[in-house]
């Protein structure tokens, strides 16, 4: 949809992160109970919330050894007021902070495991988030500088082992590939978009409309 002005105590529509939005479009579509729309959506956002808590329970544990640190992590996460409250009511929050979680699993995953499917699923899921929430770009940007920092010795050989990986990709890993591809190229036309009209990865409301 365009900015029109019944629209505009809302703020932009356009030239913003959209995949939140185009995510519960694709679940309504589910909605055959007889139930409103919003009760729907709040429902799926808060299986995305109970995801977030799941995956970040998996985070924990592949670097810490301790059961009790597991349970204090849950403990804490779901009960957190700002994040219950989030996970119960419709906010592209949810989005963001579920591929946030993922992404730092997925960057756990890739410095244990040193595979290319890790690292693709990271720049997935990283890529994504941007296309979530505009304050995921410093998380993004914080794990991408910090990987290449403790990466930095062993780039040439990373570069080697992702081309080896490519030619003998699985189905699995070409699909990743693409995914990432795909997605790199909605960011780009998304923030690099902004840069060339506006100046800026995200214009504000007096500069569109």
């Amino acid at each position: 949809p365009e900015n029109t002005a019944s629209g505009f105590e809302y703020g932009l529509v356009d030239h913003r992160p959209w995949l939140y939005y185009w995510v519960m479009a694709r679940a309504l579509v589910l909605n055959v109970f007889p139930i409103p729309d919003l009760f729907f959506v709040r429902v799926v956002n808060g299986l995305l919330g109970l995801a977030t808590v799941t995956l970040g329970i998996l985070w924990v544990r592949d670097w810490c050894t301790s059961s009790w640190a597991r349970v204090l992590f849950a403990v804490l996460a779901t009960n957190t007021l700002m994040f219950t409250g989030l996970a119960g009511s419709v906010s592209y929050d949810n989005g963001a902070n579920l591929l946030a979680a993922a992404s730092l699993l997925a960057f756990t995953r890739f410095r244990i495991r040193r595979s290319a499917e890790w690292l693709l699923a990271l720049a997935a899921l990283v890529l994504a988030g941007c296309l979530a929430k505009r304050t995921f770009l410093p998380l993004g940007f914080l794990l991408a500088v910090w990987l290449l920092f403790r990466e930095r010795r062993q780039l040439g050989g990373l570069a080697e082992q992702g081309r080896a990986a490519l030619r003998e990709a699985s189905a699995g890993t070409g699909a990743l590939l693409a995914v990432v591809l795909l997605l790199g190229a909605f960011c780009l036309a998304l923030y690099g978009g902004n840069v060339l009209q506006y100046g800026r990865l995200v214009p504000g409301f007096g500069q569109v409309v």
